[in-house]
């Protein structure tokens, strides 16, 4: 199972009437877009107002990327955790994508530590 944990080093947000984006053929309306970034890997997380239940997250490893959508209420809380908590780690999975996101503690969601 390919699962990667990264330290996220900066990020970059983005708020806008309509940000238009396309991963795994689908397109994406977004309001808002937050990109953490480590030393190799990426995570964009997307916020929209419509039900996030028909975008499913995806880690596409060669280009070591990964995309979760999340309800737009949902912006202030990881923008919070992101600025407030330190460290704060990405969570990448190719088999398992719903447990892409970030968190304060190393292994990812799903993993025991061992």
């Amino acid at each position: 199972m390919a699962i990667t944990t990264f330290n996220i080093e900066h990020y970059k947000v983005s708020i806008s009437h309509e940000i238009n984006a396309s991963w795994g053929g689908i397109n994406i309306k977004a309001h808002g877009k937050v990109v953490c970034y480590g030393s190799e890997h990426r995570l964009f997380a997307y916020f929209l107002d419509s039900d996030t239940s028909s975008t499913k997250p995806m880690y596409i490893e060669n280009d070591k990327e990964g995309v979760i959508f999340l309800p737009f209420n949902d912006m202030s809380t990881f923008i919070d955790i992101l600025r407030n908590e330190k460290p704060v780690y990405g969570y990448l999975s190719s088999e398992e994508p719903e447990w892409n996101g970030i968190g304060t503690f190393r292994v990812p969601f799903g993993e025991r530590e061992s």
